[in-house]
């Protein structure tokens, strides 16, 4: 799939209506389908260790952090967990080089990454807030 240059939308809310939107990404399924989408072209030494970290460990250590949580709005939600996200790929450096390095040096990987876990969080604060 030819993803480079795209951009996620924001999904358009007419007069604060957000009765006919539902987060799709609430279930453990459904975003190891999305990351997956995103990213199933990577060849990881061991997939099953490293999806855990990407799908589960990563986003959970976000979820919890207050600057994230407390955002005033997407942007700065977004600046936050972009932030936040680098702070702990750093932390891989020595347990988890493959993660490490893939954030590191491909650009595209790291945009898609900082997406997938944003858009993760922005849908779970969402469903939590109605």
């Amino acid at each position: 799939m030819e993803e480079e240059g795209q951009e996620l939308k924001p999904i358009l809310v007419r007069d604060g209506d957000l009765s006919g939107y539902q987060a799709e990404k609430d279930t453990l399924e459904n975003i190891l389908e999305e990351f997956n989408r995103r990213f199933g072209d990577v060849d990881w030494k061991e997939p099953d260790k490293v999806r855990k970290t990407l799908v589960e460990d990563i986003p959970e250590l976000l979820r919890e952090d207050e600057g994230v949580i407390n955002a005033p709005d997407r942007q700065n939600a977004k600046e936050v967990s972009n932030k936040r996200l680098k702070e702990e790929i750093k932390k891989l450096m020595m347990s988890q080089t493959e993660i490490y390095k893939k954030y590191m040096q491909d650009p595209d990987f790291q945009k898609k990454y900082q997406d997938f876990v944003f858009d993760l969080l922005w849908s779970q604060k969402e469903k939590a807030n109605k």
